[in-house]
């Protein structure tokens, strides 16, 4: 009789102790896949997480004055990597048109109550005082390279003087900066409202200066930026540095070496942030990696619970393997019906995990708990691990086999007698 046939009778005349090997196949497959479930929903989620809040490096000049330009800024993001870059610049503008929330100078002579911060750069939503949170835009959008002379105000700011997205307002340089600097110009620059933000949490107004004050801060586009900076939109020289935000948060520092060795770096330094990603990332990493540690470990603990189960019923079938061994079967047909035994149990097991594995992670999220999961793992992973668990029943098989079927056959058969 063939083995696959001894096999299939063995496991239809002892059904109580094939269920047994098939509960342990499907306890075993359940459990490997809810950990492959979780390590791809956290994978997921980080990756995510990656092209949501990222990571950034800023270069800056140092005091000597070197500036960075635009030139410098192609270089570095020919390097690969870097999703966007924006330059910085701020300049100190005079209130034509519209009046700045109060501050300390108010009711003062001093000029400085007419002025705001215009902060200048290519995105707008990359300047530190949004992407920390502390501003967040509530009404339009964002300035972006596109933009020439757009802005985006606090609602403080608007309400004040009337104003709402769409509308202008115009600004130029203080009486006193032109008597300094005459070959600045004297015309007014009129910007177009494209954002409103709003300022999350206090800001104390009677102790800081009208142009500190975040009511008063106004982001206008890196053209309109350099134009007022030189009187010329296309100049590019950003005196607060430049800021990149990679693709990657993880080839932050090869990225951040490749930067450096473009730049003379004794004229610039460069400033790492990725404070939020090791924050918000790297948990779900970790907890990606003991995922991947837990799945390995329950194939080994695994491998060890079926060769100890394997080799206490193995043991029982002596008399059994006597037999054979006595009307000419080999030890190779042997062990052929004891590997067909276990597969038939690991197969029948991995098929019946898949569904009720299907219903734990589906209630698992209908509860709420987890609506940032997978709904299953992938058909990939679900394959990997139902070969690993046959593999493992395979693998305990033998261990549990083989030093019964070294021993040789009249030492076996004298266990009959």
């Amino acid at each position: 009789m063939k083995p696959w046939k001894r096999a299939w009778l063995y496991v239809c005349r002892e059904r109580k102790r094939s269920i047994r090997l098939i509960l342990l196949c499907l306890v075993l497959t359940v459990f490997m896949l809810l950990c492959s479930w979780v390590q791809a929903s956290m994978a997921q989620n980080a990756e995510a997480l990656r092209k949501i809040i990222g990571a950034s490096f800023r270069i800056e000049d140092d005091a000597e004055g070197a500036l960075i330009n635009d030139s410098m800024i192609a270089q570095i993001e020919g390097l690969g990597n870097i999703r966007r870059s924006s330059g910085e610049n701020l300049q100190l503008l005079y209130s034509e048109s519209i009046r700045p929330i109060p501050g300390m100078l108010a009711g003062t002579e001093e000029e400085g109550q007419y002025m705001m911060s215009y902060y200048s750069g290519h995105y707008s939503e990359l300047e530190q005082h949004f992407r920390t949170g502390e501003l967040t835009l509530a009404e339009g959008r964002h300035v972006t390279p596109e933009d020439c002379f757009s802005a985006v105000v606090s609602r403080a700011l608007a309400e004040q003087n009337g104003l709402s997205v769409g509308d202008s307002f115009s600004a130029s340089f203080a009486p006193g900066t032109l008597a300094e600097r005459p070959q600045l110009s004297d015309e007014p620059f009129s910007f177009t409202i494209v954002g409103i933000f709003d300022i999350t949490g206090q800001q104390t107004q009677l102790n800081q200066a009208e142009p500190s004050m975040l009511q008063n801060a106004v982001f206008i586009d890196a053209a309109a930026g350099h134009a007022i900076d030189s009187g010329d939109p296309t100049h590019s020289r950003y005196r607060y540095g430049v800021i990149f935000m990679v693709d990657d948060p993880r080839d932050l520092e090869q990225t951040v070496s490749a930067a450096q060795s473009v730049l003379d770096m004794q004229h610039f330094k460069c400033v790492v942030d990725d404070t939020e990603y090791r924050q918000s990332v790297q948990p779900l990493e970790r907890m990606e990696t003991l995922m991947k540690l837990l799945t390995g470990a329950l194939a080994g603990i695994g491998t060890a619970v079926l060769a100890l189960v394997l080799l206490l019923w193995i043991r029982q079938r002596t008399t059994e393997i006597g037999i054979y061994l006595s009307i000419g079967l080999s030890k190779r047909n042997i062990l052929l019906q004891f590997l067909t035994e276990s597969m038939v149990s690991s197969v029948i097991g991995g098929i019946l995990a898949i569904p009720l594995t299907f219903a734990i992670t589906t209630a698992v999220r209908l509860t709420g708990a987890a609506e940032q999961m997978l709904a299953f793992p992938s058909a990939i992973s679900v394959c990997v691990i139902w070969i690993t668990v046959v593999a493992v029943t395979v693998l305990a098989t033998l261990l549990a086999a083989i030093r019964l079927l070294r021993l040789q056959p009249k030492t076996i058969l004298s266990v009959l007698s």
